[in-house]
């Protein structure tokens, strides 16, 4: 399976836009669908198609707890 986009955006991202994610990340008063939003403007990505990769039950819902350690895992292979 290829790489997904936040994957590809995390590979190319600077030191300053890899903090920006971190403090997006452990900020505690968002919920995870603006976490991502941020995140994705940060990386310089489309929202939308982030929201596709991320981890989803059946009806559409995002899983917060997957989606924080998918992007926790990318975070700590480029910190």
């Amino acid at each position: 399976m290829g790489k997904t986009l936040l994957e590809k955006a995390f590979e190319q991202a600077s030191v300053t836009q890899i903090d920006a994610c971190w403090a997006v990340l452990k900020y505690k008063n968002i919920g995870i669908l603006r976490k991502v939003r941020c995140i994705s403007f940060i990386l310089g990505v489309d929202y939308n198609e982030v929201l596709n990769e991320v981890p989803t039950s059946g009806d559409g819902r995002i899983y917060d707890k997957a989606t924080r350690n998918l992007i926790h895992n990318e975070l700590i292979k480029y910190s």
